[in-house]
């Protein structure tokens, strides 16, 4: 019993040093307050959605959303102007997502669209501008 117990311990703490406990959120998020990405590392080139509108997929470092933490995670984000974008994504370590909006998962690439508004600042509190004050 002793050696049974041994190998299922030394097989699961195998597993976790391998990464297999990667945390994968696998459905549309109602976002909550505080919800945010940080660390933008690479984003895609910016594809024309419709007159006023692009798209674009950041990968981040990590998102936290629905009260869980997220490692290397890609968003899709709607952009009205690529300058301001690709200086926010520069200069900026959060993205934060605005409460109530959702951030919709996609299975075929692993990865979530997001279309509500959003806030680049350097400050991991929830901006007011959200709060409209």
């Amino acid at each position: 019993m002793k050696k049974s117990i041994f190998a299922l311990f030394a097989i699961s703490m195998t597993m976790f040093a391998a990464g297999e406990t990667k945390k994968v959120h696998e459905k549309t998020a109602k976002l909550q307050k505080d919800s945010y990405c940080n660390i933008p590392k690479e984003y895609g080139e910016f594809k024309k959605i419709n007159a006023k509108d692009s798209r674009v997929d950041v990968n981040f470092e990590k998102c936290v959303f629905d009260g869980e933490t997220y490692e290397n995670v890609k968003v899709g984000v709607l952009v009205q102007d690529i300058e301001k974008a690709k200086k926010y994504l520069k200069k900026y370590k959060y993205m934060h997502l605005k409460a109530g909006k959702d951030l919709v998962y996609n299975s075929s690439d692993n990865s979530y669209y997001y279309t509500g508004s959003w806030a680049f600042n350097n400050d991991k509190a929830y901006p007011t501008v959200f709060d409209g004050k």
